[in-house]
């Protein structure tokens, strides 16, 4: 067996605001790897009065970065590709912190929610990086007038006691401010993800995850073959469920205000999709890869990923017919082929070159 070693990497580089260094700032960064859920790194300096920093022990290859303080907002996203003996170095503004203003209600009502808290997070496009500055209390009306936003797509939460957590998404301009207006939020309901087939008396293994009005940590199934999750608000939500074979599913489904929201996902149930993997001009299969197909379904979409085999195969059960998408990923999480085919009730095969 060759085990191949990678040197790792460093990164040097400075942050200013208004071309002044700034002397204590976090700098976060993640490889492309992290849209898979490889997540991000970050690392604090202070007493840094040239506002210079060393990053140690990155991968060769592409590097998203981006820097933040306790009174800035994030900087812009660079992005730096590393290669071995080249030095690497980068310079990061942290902009002016816009003003953001809004009135918390509930949903139904319009009544103000004077209990709801404000939290703003550094952001990488949609992704949540990490909470900035402290958690910010409406007041008697439920409004709030606050600094934090960077130009650009923000994100942050709103909470309150007996309400569904709220995940905000809003895009700023400077110089502001940013008026969000009425936010509203919804009174909590369980969202209840139930196996389905021949299940295995054996469950362990089994677990599901949620991303809704909050994120939702992986949670085992009961004997039962279900999981609830609390907390949930109307909306579309995605539901991921990990198998102990190694394969995984996911489900977008959109959830209406007062009614049952019950998602179910087939153990074994329905055909089998083949996926064939076909390098171009015969070349040698990468190691590491992973297949998932996509079927649009009533309501929602249902997805399943497999492994892809020494023999360039991958197979999928539970995918109900139709048209399907299947997308194939490198050992880095990356999307390198595309290909749609149809599945029939006796299964069915899609090639991917």
């Amino acid at each position: 067996m060759v085990i191949e070693l990678k040197h790792a990497l460093s990164l040097s580089g400075s942050v200013k605001h208004a071309n002044v260094p700034v002397g204590q700032f976090e700098i976060t960064w993640w490889t492309p790897a992290a849209a898979q859920g490889a997540g991000h790194t970050t690392q604090e300096f202070t007493n840094r009065e040239d506002g210079t920093f060393e990053l140690e022990g990155l991968p060769e290859g592409t590097v998203f970065l981006l820097a933040s303080s306790d009174t800035l907002p994030r900087s812009k996203t660079v992005r730096v590709e590393l290669v071995a003996g080249e030095p690497a170095e980068v310079e990061l503004e942290l902009p002016e912190a816009l003003r953001v203003t809004g009135q918390v209600v509930d949903a139904e009502s319009g009544e103000a929610v004077d209990d709801a808290v404000l939290q703003l997070y550094t952001n990488q496009g949609t992704n949540y990086v990490s909470p900035w500055g402290g958690a910010v209390a409406v007041d008697a009306e439920g409004r709030f007038d606050v600094s934090g936003f960077a130009e650009g797509q923000n994100r942050y939460v709103v909470e309150a006691p007996g309400y569904a957590t709220l995940l905000g998404d809003t895009w700023a301009e400077a110089p502001g401010p940013v008026e969000l207006g009425q936010v509203p939020l919804f009174r909590s309901q369980a969202l209840t993800v139930v196996l389905t087939g021949a299940l295995p008396e054996d469950l362990s293994g089994y677990s599901a995850s949620a991303i809704a009005s909050r994120f939702y940590d992986p949670r085992p199934f009961g004997a039962d073959g279900a999981v609830a999750f609390e907390d949930m608000g109307p909306g579309r939500a995605r539901v991921f469920v990990e198998m102990p074979d190694g394969t995984s599913t996911w489900h977008m489904v959109d959830l209406v205000p007062g009614e049952d929201w019950v998602v179910e996902v087939p153990v074994e149930a329905g055909p089998r999709l083949e996926v064939v993997v076909e390098p171009e001009g015969g070349a040698p299969l990468p190691e590491g890869l992973s297949a998932s197909a996509t079927v649009l379904l009533e309501g929602g979409y249902h997805n399943r990923t497999a492994a892809v085999d020494s023999e360039g195969r991958a197979w999928l059960s539970g995918i109900p017919p139709g048209d399907v998408a299947v997308d194939l990923w490198s050992a880095e999480g990356e999307r390198i082929a595309a290909a749609v085919g149809r599945q029939t009730a006796q299964g069915g095969t899609v090639s991917v070159r």
